[in-house]
């Protein structure tokens, strides 16, 4: 059912708000109050829309999220003759690019929990649509003998992206000091490479 006017006029103010506010200020130091606030929009109204910034963090990333499922459809219509080790490094890179680019909304989404026990970066569309991908390309390379027959792709998938975690990410850019290309080349090195490795008859 489309969304009522003045529903998606409130929506648009808010994230629109909510992005002016954590580029300001950080999101983690932006409050819902001050959203509402500053957007002019009541607090019932604000929570209506979003239960908390979490749920508010998840639909920016869905509104952003957008050009970056264009670019992987790009890429992967692109050079036909690619391998699938090559495909799995762009889809990489431009994950991981799109992390270094909203870290801190995916930051708020990862500090927040489901009811299950687990953080909502799990439910969020750049994961969910990343494990998808990942594993249908895992297959297709089991299935051309380029990984182990008896790879379970989904785990893998799950794997791969647990390296690509925000908060890891983070951690290992100001923490540890990597660069991108470097965080990208450990990632390389640590599963691509040896996953890939030629099978032996």
């Amino acid at each position: 059912m489309p969304m009522r006017k003045d529903a998606a006029e409130h929506r648009r103010l808010i994230l629109q708000t909510a992005q002016h506010l954590f580029t300001e200020y950080g999101a983690d130091s932006v409050s819902m109050h001050q959203i509402a606030k500053t957007s002019g929009i009541g607090q019932g109204t604000l929570y209506r829309n979003y239960s908390n910034k979490a749920d508010l963090c998840l639909d920016m990333i869905r509104e952003s999220s957008r050009q970056l499922e264009q670019d992987i459809q790009d890429m992967m219509a692109g050079e036909p003759t690619i391998s699938v080790r090559d495909k799995l490094d762009g889809l990489v890179t431009l994950i991981v690019g799109f992390i270094e680019e909203k870290s801190q909304w995916l930051g708020a989404v990862q500090t927040s929990t489901c009811p299950d026990g687990g953080s909502t970066y799990y439910r969020s569309p750049i994961y969910e649509s990343g494990h998808s991908r990942i594993r249908h390309l895992l297959q297709e390379a089991v299935d051309r003998g380029e990984c182990p027959s008896d790879l379970d792709t989904v785990f893998a998938a799950d794997s791969l992206l647990s390296l690509l975690d925000p908060d890891l990410y983070l951690f290992l850019r100001r923490v540890r000091g990597y660069t991108t290309e470097a965080y990208l080349q450990n990632v390389r090195s640590v599963f691509l490479n040896p996953l890939f490795r030629q099978q032996k008859g």
